[in-house]
């Protein structure tokens, strides 16, 4: 791929002018935070870790402006992202249909989009009768930021088996339910600016008494990388069955001024839930949201990484005050 020239800018500078191009703006990168929880936190509940229900929309309206290649006759492609795919990232649902007369196997399926390097395709085993649907779960590469780079239109490359023949690699056109592809690649590309600018981080984490009962204290780090500017922790949030927040004495926004290298923010982690319900069945326990905002401007989402080993001393904790 040849890289297209852009002016030089400045940490700031280029952080917000990727995320205009990416859509960011119109996405994720300002989820309120009352809006977030409602949803995010309030359908995990009604819904626990249940596959929807409804089939996504034959093809967004959106799609009708993009521009595809041919069509493959009797195979038609839908993207979309289940809930189960928000909790892993880097993956998403490839729905296929048999609109023809004759069956046919789909032995391996992959992403192609201008927004991301692809990736070999991913084997699968599933054979579609006439008129048969499946959700095919895919995974998709790094993503590409670049100027003028958009993710659709995209195609699902589908290697099948039909009339006989031995495996046959299609190219088919794949709209979006919800501009799915482009959100995928708006978010990843979001994330990374953001991560280009600062480091963020759990630490000291371990399980202590406060007011008589046991809770999971620790820090949460900001540390400085390509950046200049000031950055305000806004707020954070929790998942389903975790509470996170400052620590007492603690009340945000906290800001690592623009002078300074690292910022630790004390945090408590306390058990939102003992519903046997809710602990079994949360797709994503440990989701923790953030929303960070950079020398005074519009906040950005962003999301605290829980490493392994924290994950297992809150599995810990949970075990301690559930039983």
């Amino acid at each position: 791929m040849t890289a297209l020239s852009a002016p030089v800018l400045q940490p700031a500078e280029r952080r917000s002018s990727n995320l205009r191009q990416c859509g960011f703006e119109s996405h994720r990168g300002h989820v309120p935070r009352h809006r977030w929880w409602l949803t995010a936190g309030l359908l995990s509940l009604l819904f626990g870790c249940s596959a929807p229900a409804t089939e996504p929309a034959a093809a967004p309206a959106a799609a009708a402006t993009l521009s595809y290649g041919p069509d493959v006759p009797g195979i038609t492609a839908l993207a979309y992202r289940a809930r189960s795919d928000e909790a892993t990232t880097e993956q998403f649902q490839v729905r296929v249909r048999n609109t023809g007369a004759t069956a046919f196997t789909v032995v391996g399926v992959a992403l192609d989009s201008p927004g991301f390097l692809p990736l070999p395709v991913t084997p699968k085993e599933s054979v579609f009768q006439p008129g048969a649907l499946f959700d095919l779960r895919t995974p998709y590469g790094p993503v590409i930021c670049e100027p003028g780079v958009a993710a659709e239109p995209a195609y699902a490359i589908l290697e099948v088996l039909r009339d006989g023949r031995g495996p046959e690699r299609v190219r088919v056109p794949m709209p979006s339910d919800s501009e799915t592809v482009s959100r995928m690649h708006a978010e990843d590309c979001a994330a990374r600016q953001i991560a280009d600018a600062v480091t963020v981080a759990l630490s000291d984490l371990a399980i202590e008494p406060r007011d008589g009962q046991p809770v999971v204290a620790g820090e949460l780090t900001l540390d400085r990388a390509d950046s200049t500017e000031s950055i305000a922790v806004v707020d954070l949030l929790g998942s389903v069955i975790l509470q996170v927040r400052p620590a007492a004495g603690t009340s945000l926004p906290v800001t690592l001024k623009a002078e300074d290298s690292t910022l630790a923010v004390p945090i408590e982690i306390r058990q939102a839930t003992c519903d046997p319900h809710y602990l079994s069945g949360a797709t994503q326990p440990f989701r923790f949201p953030l929303w960070l905002r950079f020398d005074g401007g519009d906040e950005q989402y962003s999301e605290i990484p829980v490493p392994a080993a924290a994950q297992a001393l809150l599995r810990s904790y949970l075990g301690q005050v559930c039983g």
